[in-house]
């Protein structure tokens, strides 16, 4: 049962499933979107370090249920799960607003371990195109932030719904960009962008996905990407098409071979107007 007032959030495990226990993110977070494990501090007494991203509230118009407090979207745990705190530090302000980033979408561990034995590199996918970081970098375990560099800011929302390492190549993340606006008069950096530097700089990786017509060209929404830890250089991605040039809305997932330089479509993916939201 939740908190008055507040969200359901994020339940736990210890037991392979048969039980479950309700953590406090849902007293920070409207919605919870994604969840990491740092994968350095699993036999860490107390429990292991963990982040989620989701949908925070107390910014502008957002206002926060009772119990609830105010949150940018971007949180860590050190018990476990248990029990949370806003990340706040380093993550940017919105212009003519009192408080950072409202929602983060998507995040992804990795790097040297630090000197107390975390992971270094901690990278959130946002919606954040308003203040020019889609993705913010922490190269200090959360400490700090930087933005990531690449996918191009426009006047329509875009969020990165999915940041993923590539398994055999160091230091290569695919990221699937999605667009929040279908209007014609914006510009839409949507589809599949790579970084080979940890995320640091991005360059499109969207060769193969369909185009649709008008100006400019719209690419599919990407929702979701998966990596075969088998063989190397395989990608899958579950992507949506809309189009305000009156294209019909289409899904898909798309398989790439390369380490997602290019991408082909792969049959027998269900047709519907929603979208496809995970792949594993």
């Amino acid at each position: 049962r939740s908190s008055p007032g507040a969200y359901p959030g994020l339940f736990l495990s210890t037991d392979g499933g048969q039980s479950w226990r309700q953590s406090d993110l849902g007293t920070h977070a409207t919605a919870v979107r994604d969840v990491a494990v740092d994968p350095l501090t699993w036999l860490r007494p107390g429990g292991p370090r963990v982040y989620a991203s989701g949908l925070g509230c107390g910014i502008d118009a957002y206002t926060c249920s009772g119990g609830m407090v105010a949150s940018r979207g971007a949180y860590v745990s050190d018990d476990g799960g248990m029990t949370w705190r806003d990340i706040e530090a380093g993550l940017p302000y919105i212009p003519g607003r009192t408080r950072p980033l409202r929602t983060s979408r998507t995040v992804l561990i990795g790097g040297a371990p630090t000197a107390n034995g975390l992971s270094s590199r901690v990278s959130f996918g946002t919606s954040g195109d308003s203040v020019g970081w889609l993705i913010a970098n922490s190269t200090d375990a959360a400490t700090s932030f930087s933005a990531g560099t690449g996918i191009p800011i426009t006047n329509v929302g875009v969020g990165v719904s999915q940041l993923i390492r590539d398994p055999f190549v160091s230091q290569r993340v695919l990221a699937g960009v999605v667009r929040l606006s279908t209007s014609a008069s914006d510009s839409y950096p949507a589809g599949v962008y790579a970084s080979d530097d940890d995320g640091e700089s991005w360059h499109a990786a969207s060769v193969g996905l369909p185009v649709g017509s008008g100006t400019p060209a719209y690419l599919p929404d990407v929702f979701s990407i998966a990596a075969d830890h088998i063989r190397p250089g395989r990608f899958w991605a579950a992507a949506r098409f809309i189009s305000p040039a009156g294209d019909p809305i289409r899904t898909a997932v798309y398989r790439s071979s390369d380490h997602g330089r290019s991408w082909s479509e792969c049959s027998g993916a269900p047709q519907t107007e929603n979208y496809l939201r995970m792949l594993a």
